[in-house]
């Protein structure tokens, strides 16, 4: 009996003990729980103890991403790289006029030719009628009075004198026209001679015949709409 009371005395000290303890080091023990709690979450996640036997670990090391972060900053250079060295293998696109027709001042201008700078006609368009406007093209009326606007497709002939040369590609054929005269006329002499008129349609001149008539607006050397123009030529 003595004995259980000596021990039960006993342990009420070491409970008495343990509690003022407790109660005394309450704030130091929580520190070292959360402390411990802490580096345990960090082994678990660091070394991956959940991760199944047969699973492969992932490397995210920052190694990789700054590798995959230098990839996408090089990306734009390279493109811009690219973009500046390359050279489009289709060939530039032709002018209309290539294909047989106009489309602007410059092509009615129809150039200054193939050969050596020639001034160069090409298939003109035929009407029925030489009061026909001419537009931005030359006009043909029968086989030998081509007209256009001085302003546009007739626009060298203010430039070609007499020797001068001018090529002609019309009826399927290429020929070479030397000017062999050069006529200014009022366009009033013009409208009160039906017979003068009549003539230079037919490439004629005064009693002379040339092979073709070229007539355009102007005294020669602007385009006053009170003057034409009259090229007489005769082929080479």
């Amino acid at each position: 009996m003595i004995l259980y009371t000596l021990i039960g005395k006993c342990m009420s000290v070491k409970r008495k003990v343990i509690f003022e303890f407790i109660t005394r080091f309450s704030g130091s023990l929580y520190s070292l729980l959360l402390f411990a709690f802490i580096g345990l979450s960090f082994l678990n996640s660091h070394f991956n103890f959940d991760l199944p036997s047969g699973s492969k670990i992932r490397d995210v090391s920052p190694i990789t991403s700054s590798l995959e972060e230098a990839a996408k900053l090089s990306a734009p250079k390279k493109t811009e790289e690219i973009a500046s060295t390359f050279t489009s293998g289709v060939s530039s696109v032709p002018k209309a006029s290539n294909f047989g027709f106009m489309n602007s001042v410059e092509a009615q201008h129809a150039a200054l030719s193939r050969n050596s700078g020639m001034f160069t006609i090409t298939n003109p368009t035929p009407v029925s009628d030489p009061s026909v406007d001419a537009g931005y093209g030359i006009k043909r009326y029968g086989s030998k009075f081509l007209y256009a606007h001085s302003s546009l497709a007739f626009s060298p002939l203010k430039t070609i004198y007499e020797g001068g040369k001018i090529a002609v590609e019309m009826d399927g054929s290429y020929n070479v026209y030397e000017v062999a005269r050069r006529e200014v006329l009022p366009k009033s002499k013009l409208d009160a001679s039906s017979g003068l008129r009549l003539a230079i349609y037919g490439a004629q001149i005064y009693g002379e015949s040339y092979d073709l008539a070229l007539m355009t607006c102007g005294n020669g050397s602007n385009d006053d709409s009170n003057y034409r123009l009259i090229l007489f030529l005769r082929k080479v």
